[in-house]
This record gives C-alpha cells, sequence and structure tokens, in this order.
C-alpha cells in the first residue's frame, strides 16, 4: 500500500512541474516551427509534438529513478560508503575553499 506521505511528495513534485515556467517557454518556442501552418490540423501537430515530448520525458525521468535507485542499493549495501563519501565531500569542499582563498582576483 502506498504511505500517504509518499502521495503528497508526489503531488508536491506534481504540482511544481506544471506550474514551472520553463516547461511552458519551451514548448512555445521550440514547438511552432515544427508545424506546417498551412496545413488543417496545425492544433493536431502542436498536440501530437506535446504528447511525444511527455512521452519522451517520462521514459528519460523514469529511467533516472530506476538508475539512480538502483545505484543507491548497491552503494548502500558496501560497507563503510557512508563514511568515504562524507569525508570525500567534505574534503572536497575544503579544497574549494583552498582555491578560493588563494586565488588571486582576476575579475579586475
Amino acid at each position: 500500500m502506498i504511505s500517504i506521505e509518499t502521495v503528497l511528495v508526489f503531488d508536491h513534485g506534481l504540482l511544481v512541474n506544471v506550474l514551472d515556467p520553463k516547461v511552458t517557454l519551451f514548448c512555445l518556442a521550440f514547438f511552432p516551427p515544427l508545424v506546417f501552418a498551412t496545413a488543417s490540423n496545425a492544433s493536431l501537430q502542436l498536440f501530437v509534438l506535446g504528447c511525444l515530448y511527455a512521452g519522451l520525458t517520462l521514459l528519460y525521468l523514469a529511467s533516472v529513478a530506476v538508475l539512480s535507485g538502483t545505484i543507491r542499493t548497491a552503494l548502500r549495501s558496501c560497507a563503510g560508503i557512508d563514511d568515504w563519501l562524507r569525508y570525500g565531500t567534505g574534503n572536497a569542499l575544503v579544497g574549494f575553499g583552498l582555491v578560493l582563498a588563494v586565488e588571486r582576483d582576476f575579475l579586475s
């Protein structure tokens, strides 16, 4: 059974994606040049392009979700990976800080 928390997270993600103006701007900028303006079924062409875009996005994001879940399971099964990730990311951040501290102001 799906928990209420899972449904709320899904609903939140769906709402964020539906209200995202970047998707609308992409569709408004990219789809019209692909439609034959002289054809009588221009709205049908836009609908098919929109469905194709939504389907490809679904396939892409589903594969990202499955792959990231698989990688997470593999990483969680390795002993000591939490320590390695914590120390590795800490060292990376300290390294970035050191680079910024000794870097000369190259913009002026």
